[in-house]
């Protein structure tokens, strides 16, 4: 096997570990605040607790009820970590 061939494998191999990263911003829902916030371990539940602890301190008009919650769910994006990230 090639030196590149290894090389080229390994990243293929790592990237399968499924390094995926859930985010979102206050800009995603159209609102006009720099806050943003991502959870590296893929975790929803982590990431929607970070979001009300903002919505919380920052957007008192927002009420947190089943179907806000659900609107902001439907904002979170997944994408897919490159190997050099970590």
């Amino acid at each position: 096997m090639s030196g590149i061939h290894f090389f080229v494998t390994l990243i293929y191999i790592r990237n399968q570990n499924h390094s995926m990263t859930k985010s979102i911003s206050c800009k995603d829902a159209g609102k006009d605040c720099s806050w943003s916030a991502s959870s590296t371990t893929n975790n929803e539940e982590e990431l929607m607790s970070m979001v009300k602890e903002h919505v919380l301190a920052e957007h008192k008009e927002i009420e947190l009820n089943p179907k806000n919650i659900a609107g902001i769910k439907s904002l979170i994006k997944t994408t897919r970590r490159f190997w050099w990230w970590g």
